[in-house]
This record gives structure tokens, C-alpha cells and sequence, in this order.
């Protein structure tokens, strides 16, 4: 599917896909009239490739980052779609809301290039979201080229995803509101919240400005105004910035029998997400020496709580998962490969006990500058690793 949607990029749509496709990669009539006339949101582009990205690192498949037509989709992206709607970090703020409007009266002339996700309103040039979702593509792709061992063009990429960071923490950031305001018109003035969208790309790094976004979607005020497609993001969002209870509660808000709308498919694969992704704080990362590296952190409200994932692919591994509150966590492997495997807990905890045995464990700091603690080891094949904290 991704590929589908990649390949749908062409030049005559000035870079565009399609909005929708089906099974054949064909654009639907409900939004595609022709190249002229067509609906397409821009935030798209850089969120299918930062999807890309995120599959090519949790499967390890290769072919996510170097099939030709995604390759295309990447430069193109990156280059000839980001000149042409002006979505430059020194031009960004100032362009015009549609552009590139090739037919005087159609369908769609009115949505062909949207700056935003959001549909309901017009009176604006640029949506916070379009610039989240950018930031966190050039982030992706700046680890496809360290990957590649391609320094300058990592440079570049991360060039571009810090001018366009440094837009969201100085211009979208209002000291006054305390929040990320989500619409920019060129007359320089701002409206609406952007907080969402912001945390969920992971485009923002100050602490104190991200404790505040966390304190205005977690409101009663918010998420009593907000649709079912932008709740389901919220718990992943949540689980990654440590705010456990109320990640859990819009879970069970989204899966509740009553709940208007639960058939969405948004809901039922976001919860699955957050579960794996956010509770369970399952992630691949890079171990700073080329090989992938599984993360967990547990992100269960309480010492009591026990979760556990069973049968999870990932790579070329399949694995199960336990926790134990936030003090003990276990891997077991079912693969015919080793796992190497980062066992973190929230807080400073200098030594953790590894099947039994103390190692001292290294200290980083999370998103909001709150300390982790981790060890690294391999799990061979068929064996079962536990990690703990010491007991009292």
C-alpha cells in the first residue's frame, strides 16, 4: 500500500499523490477529477515518507528505502514538491494557500494543495501540522542517509529539519497561550491549537513547552471538541511523553461498546499502536554501530499492572514481551537469530539485575529531560532474559 501511494507522485501534479487510491493504485472519483482538479492535504507527502521510514526500520526489509519508485517518492519529496508548494523553511510562512491553481472553476480548485489536515475552515496559509509532519520527514530520512553512510546528504536533510523546528518553537510557540497555535495566516497573525500534531511527529524538544502541550490536549475542554480520527492518535502521543493514566483512559474511551464511531479503522489500528508502541515501549533504534537495537520500556500505570505481547515480529525475530509494573521486564526469544535487546526503566536506577546477575546500567534523559535507565544484551536464540530493578 505504501508503495501504491508512493508511485502516485508525478509532476503534473506538482509532486502530489493521489489522495485516495484503490487495490490498483488508481485515484478515487470522490476526490479526483484530473491532474487540474483534484483534493490533496500537503501534510501527506512527508507523512506517507516518514511512514516509509518507520516500516523499512521496524522490518528491516530493505526494499523500503531503496525500490526505485520510493526512491523517487524520497528525492522527489524532498526537492521538486517541497520548491513547489514553498514549503522552504525561509519561505514557508509567507507563501499563499493554494497554489500552483492551473483552472479558473472545477470540483476541487479550492483543495488542490490544502497546508493542513484540517478541512473545516479556509482562513488560513499554513497549518502547524503541514510543518510537524515535515520536520519529521527530513528526521527520517536523515537516518535512511547516516544509515547509508552518506554524511552530507544527512547533513542536509538535518539542515532542513531544524530550520523548520526552529519555525514551530519560535513562531508557532505562544508564550501568551501556552501552546502550539495550530494556523499561521501571512498577515503574521496565529489561531488554534497545533498540539497534537506537534507531539505526535515529535517536533518539538523544548520540555517546558512540551509539558504544556501534554497539560492542553490532555483538558477536558479539548478532547470534549475533537473528532474520533484525532483521538486515536492521542494515546501513542501520551505513552511516548510518560503520561500513562491518560493515555489509558482514551484507550478505553476509543474501545468502549457505546462509542460513537469505533468502527473507524483509525481507532481499532492506533489502539493496537499504542499498546505495542506505547505501553509496551516497543521501538527499533540503532545502536550507534549499524545494527538495530530493540527498545522497551514499560509504561504500565502501576506496580501491580503485568502485560505481555506474544509472537511479536520484528526483523527477522519473533519475540514475546512481558512487564512488571515498571520494575521488571522479560524477553524471550523465538527466532533462530539473537536479539540485541535495550531493557529501560524510567528513573535512576545505577545497577539492574540481569537474569540474576548486577550491571550497571547507563543514564539518559527522555523528551522532558526525566532520567532513564537502560542496559543493553543479546537474548540468544530460544533463551528468556530478565531485567529488573534491584530490590529494596
Amino acid at each position: 500500500m505504501l508503495g501504491r501511494f508512493a508511485a502516485a507522485v508525478s509532476q503534473d501534479r506538482d509532486w502530489a499523490g493521489f489522495w485516495e487510491i484503490d487495490k490498483f493504485g488508481h485515484p478515487s472519483a470522490a476526490d479526483y477529477v484530473s491532474d487540474n482538479d483534484f483534493w490533496y492535504n500537503l501534510p501527506a507527502n512527508f507523512d506517507l515518507l516518514d511512514s516509509i521510514v518507520r516500516m523499512w526500520r521496524w522490518t528491516g526489509d530493505k526494499s523500503y528505502v531503496s525500490d526505485p519508485s520510493i526512491q523517487r517518492f524520497f528525492d522527489s519529496t524532498t526537492t521538486a514538491y517541497v520548491s513547489a508548494w514553498d514549503l522552504q523553511p525561509d519561505r514557508i510562512l509567507k507563501r499563499s494557500r493554494i497554489m500552483n491553481r492551473r483552472l479558473p472553476q472545477g470540483k476541487f480548485v479550492h483543495d488542490r494543495g490544502i497546508p493542513s489536515y484540517t478541512e473545516g475552515e479556509d482562513n488560513f496559509n499554513l497549518g502547524t501540522d503541514l510543518l510537524a509532519a515535515e520536520y519529521r520527514a527530513f528526521e527520517s530520512l536523515r537516518v535512511v542517509a547516516t544509515s547509508r553512510h552518506e554524511p552530507l546528504l544527512a547533513q542536509r536533510y538535518e539542515n532542513t529539519a531544524n530550520g523548520i523546528l526552529d519555525l514551530i518553537e519560535h513562531k508557532a510557540w505562544s508564550q501568551q497561550d501556552s501552546r502550539f497555535m495550530g494556523f499561521f495566516s501571512r498577515d503574521g497573525s496565529r489561531h488554534g491549537s497545533g498540539d497534537a500534531m506537534v507531539l505526535y511527529f515529535g517536533a518539538a524538544k523544548d520540555p517546558g513547552h512540551i509539558r504544556a502541550a501534554l497539560f492542553h490536549i490532555e483538558s477536558v475542554e479539548y478532547l470534549k471538541n475533537i473528532g474520533i480520527e484525532e483521538e486515536s492518535y492521542l494515546p501513542q502521543t501520551l505513552y511516548r511523553y510518560g503520561e500513562k493514566d491518560a493515555a489509558y483512559r482514551i484507550i478505553m474511551d476509543l474501545t468502549r461498546p457505546d462509542k460513537d464511531r469505533r468502527d473507524y479503522p483509525e481507532a481499532s489500528f492506533s489502539v493496537i499502536g499504542a499498546m505495542v508502541t506505547g505501553m509496551m515501549g516497543m521501538e527499533v533504534v540503532d545502536d550507534g554501530r549499524g545494527r538495530p537495537l530493540l527498545r522497551s520500556i514499560s509504561r504500565l500505570r502501576s506496580a501491580s499492572d503485568r502485560a505481555k505481547l506474544s509472537g511479536v515480529r520484528v526483523r527477522d525475530n519473533l519475540v514475546d514481551l512481558e512487564h512488571v509494573g515498571d520494575s521488571r521486564s522479560i524477553m524471550t526469544n523465538r527466532s533462530k537469530m539473537p536479539i540485541h535487546w535495550q531493557a529501560a526503566f524510567p528513573g535512576r536506577v545505577p545497577l539492574l539485575i540481569v537474569n540474576g546477575h548486577p550491571v550497571r546500567s547507563r543514564i539518559s534523559l527522555d523528551a522532558l529531560s526525566s532520567p532513564v535507565s537502560s542496559i543493553v544484551t543479546d537474548v540468544p536464540t530460544g533463551a528468556t532474559v530478565s531485567v529488573s530493578r534491584p530490590t529494596l
